[in-house]
């Protein structure tokens, strides 16, 4: 399932708490929102895995920077990996956390990349379609990629259904190269 076993455990104790507090949602988006201020800033992740630094000066500074910015719960679970000296699994957590909030759920989450940004009805028209035949809430993540020229290209899991002109184009040169006796050239 996951690469980090470890990174499941903590990930199911966090959730655990966050269900009893009725706060799974609330607990995975401050998650979300800390990795990613982690990511965008090198300095924060330099600090936060910095073996100079004992665990517990870390966690001052972590809980002063907190305040009134996270709940308890997030706040605590982030000193904990601090303390552990488990931040760098912070990455593996969020999302083992995220798949573990999901499942609560009953939602999926659904990537779609299209070339262009997708208009608000077909955004909404995808969501209702997918909805209805897999009987689950959906989260969909729209990117947009201009690289496919056309057309989308959808994750649901690890299944992905590519209908991109790209893709199509490829396909294309497949089949022209096969029938002329060439083989597969890339």
């Amino acid at each position: 399932m996951l690469a980090n076993p470890l990174g499941r455990v903590y990930a199911e104790a966090l959730f655990g708490i966050a269900k009893e507090q009725g706060q799974v949602d609330g607990v995975g988006a401050e998650l979300q929102e800390f990795l990613s201020l982690v990511h965008d800033d090198r300095e924060i992740a330099v600090f936060l895995e910095s073996p100079v630094l004992e665990p517990e000066d870390k966690v001052r500074i972590l809980q002063k920077a907190l305040a009134n910015v996270a709940s308890d719960t997030v706040t605590d679970f982030l000193c904990l990996l601090v303390r552990k000296r488990r931040i760098e699994a912070l990455s593996v957590i969020v999302e083992a956390y995220g798949g573990l909030a999901d499942e609560h759920a009953k939602r999926t989450r659904v990537e779609v990349h299209t070339a262009a940004p997708l208009p608000e009805g077909l955004h909404d028209e995808i969501e209702s379609l997918l909805r209805s035949s897999l009987q689950r809430e959906i989260a969909i993540q729209a990117e947009v990629r201009p690289e496919i020229l056309g057309g989308a290209v959808v994750s649901i899991g690890d299944r992905v259904y590519d209908g991109s002109v790209r893709n199509r184009l490829t396909q294309f040169r497949r089949t022209l190269m096969r029938s002329r006796g060439y083989e597969d050239q890339g």
